[in-house]
């Protein structure tokens, strides 16, 4: 689904603005959630959108989608979701950093390897790189950001609340 949705803004990023794509996004989106999240029953929840975890954590994917509507507007498909893979490996990082998890050595290393594949792919310095590269990392760094925060959002908070959070932001 995910490659779909990006095969389809692509398409539409050919006709329209990112910041245009963006506003239909959420508007659509908006639409469907509602209904749904107040089926469910949930309606009593939606205060809770301004929890401060899942207002930063609903910042952060805006921050992320964003980037990558930008990134994927001005670069090949294919580039882009290649450097936003190594969003995990950032999510690690931040786990050992922020949070003091311990993830030991060889996954540091790992965690080199992975960044460096990426740099491969967005090849900085040739003639061939794409400035708007920087946005694919943008990208990740938003995303493992997102993740680090839902690491703090209340269980208690429905999944649907969270996600109309991000969807209206």
């Amino acid at each position: 689904t995910f490659v779909a949705n990006d095969s389809c803004m692509k398409l539409v990023l050919a006709d329209a603005p990112p910041l245009q794509v963006l506003v239909m996004r959420g508007v659509s989106a908006s639409l469907w959630c509602l209904p749904i999240l107040l089926y469910f029953g949930h309606g009593r929840e939606l205060p809770r959108v301004f929890n401060r975890w899942v207002m930063l954590r609903s910042l952060s994917e805006v921050a992320a989608i964003g980037s990558f509507i930008f990134a994927l507007d001005n670069m090949a498909i294919a580039d882009v979701t290649a450097i936003v893979q190594i969003s995990p490996l950032i999510v690690l990082m931040g786990s050992a950093l922020i949070w003091g998890d311990r993830i030991g050595n060889v996954r540091w290393v790992l965690i080199g390897a992975g960044i460096v594949g990426a740099l491969l792919v967005a090849q900085p310095g040739s003639s061939l790189a794409s400035p708007f590269a920087i946005l694919g990392f943008s990208t990740a760094v938003w995303a493992a950001g997102r993740d680090l925060f839902s690491r703090k959002v209340e269980p208690g908070i429905p999944a649907l609340v969270v996600t109309f959070s991000t969807i209206t932001f």
